[in-house]
């Protein structure tokens, strides 16, 4: 598990993806990331999540958390002649600006569990941006997404607060998609 407690990261750069944090919990389903209290202000990821990436469990608890002002542009870095450079490259939509929650890349869970993401009124998702999906938060469980058929994914609001996020593509303030076709169960408790 890992946690995260009264910590500010700005002005955070990634060439890939979660400019501040890209958490895979390796396919354990039982382990969580707790963030508690932190601020996530103006980070870039030049592909996917503007500031977290999380592939495991998700809970927001405590003191407020702050995450605004992120952006993820969904380009990838190439060299040529030497020389760097961004290109738009299909393999990368440029979802969740703020937050992106991806279906577990990592492997490793072979039978069906239970996915749980905790937004409760500690947490502000406010002026975030993405070129693809989801501005504030992305719900992106695609072909890559590992977990077996059956997983249950819960997602809990409770008074989060989403605002003045702007997508691309689309879902300016949350986009939840499911391109798997490996029927998962997905429910929302508003």
């Amino acid at each position: 598990s890992l946690k995260l407690k009264n910590t500010t990261f700005q002005h955070n750069f990634s060439h890939g993806d979660g400019a501040v944090l890209w958490w895979n919990a390796c396919g354990h389903a039982n382990t969580k990331c707790t963030i508690d209290g932190c601020n996530f202000i103006e980070n870039r990821a030049m592909r996917e999540a503007g500031a977290i990436r999380i592939e495991g469990n998700l809970e927001f608890t405590g003191a407020k958390t702050i995450v605004s002002g992120n952006e993820c542009l969904g380009k990838n870095r190439i060299k040529v002649n030497n020389t760097f450079s961004y290109v738009t490259d299909p393999s990368y939509s440029g979802n969740g600006g703020g937050i992106q929650i991806f279906g577990y890349a990592g492997g490793g869970v072979t039978t069906a569990s239970t996915l749980t993401y905790e937004l409760p009124t500690c947490l502000e998702v406010l002026n975030n941006r993405a070129a693809g999906y989801g501005g504030g938060i992305a719900f992106d469980f695609t072909t890559q997404s590992s977990l077996p058929a059956g997983t249950v994914i819960n997602t809990n609001y409770n008074g989060v607060t989403i605002k003045g996020n702007s997508a691309g593509k689309g879902g300016g303030g949350m986009f939840m998609g499911d391109n798997t076709q490996m029927n998962y169960t997905f429910n929302l408790y508003l």
